[in-house]
């Protein structure tokens, strides 16, 4: 419990003091105090901006869990169709879906790429995809279009990578839970 109390005062006592501290700095008389009233302005930007990185994470999050999970890099010129992540729980779990369109030479290297790898195999389940709830609509709501071939990591962690040849498509998901 005390936690939690220390935890809270810290969430919400470091950005009140800070804008505290502004407040009083922008009402100094002195121009030098004045003028440094942008140092803690720019430490609330910054505090903002990394906590809506935290819940809606960057393009960089989701290449690097690909890096991470398949053990090669997406090239640089697909475009995101829709991704999905949730917060780490209390015990570190969270998980991450998105959909991508590649060239079309893009998504044979990649599936010859899955098809070598030791990590991999074809997934013959009936489960394939959806252990997410985000997945399921993300994926209905970028395509009808089931993926042809699903490929499921042999590690621990739920990772699939499923294949849209006719669109070009490539659709991810991870669950650490």
């Amino acid at each position: 419990m005390e936690i939690l109390l220390i935890l809270l005062l810290i969430v919400v006592g470091i950005p009140l003091l800070l804008v505290f501290i502004t407040w009083w700095m922008w009402r100094s008389k002195q121009r030098i105090i004045r003028r440094l009233a942008f140092v803690p302005i720019a430490l609330l930007i910054g505090l903002a901006l990394e906590v809506y990185w935290a819940f809606y994470p960057r393009e960089e999050f989701y290449r690097a869990e690909w890096v991470e999970n398949t053990g090669f890099i997406l090239p640089d010129d697909i475009d995101f169709i829709a991704k999905s992540a949730t917060y780490p729980d209390f015990h570190g779990d969270y998980s991450v879906s998105a959909m991508m369109k590649v060239k079309a030479a893009d998504l044979s290297n990649i599936e010859k790429r899955l098809q070598q790898s030791n990590i991999f195999e074809v997934d013959t389940s009936q489960q394939r995809f959806g252990i997410t709830t985000d997945f399921t609509d993300l994926l209905r709501s970028a395509t009808e279009i089931q993926p042809d071939i699903v490929y499921r990591s042999t590690r621990a962690e739920w990772f699939h990578v499923g294949l849209i040849r006719a669109r070009s498509i490539i659709v991810f998901e991870r669950s650490s839970s």
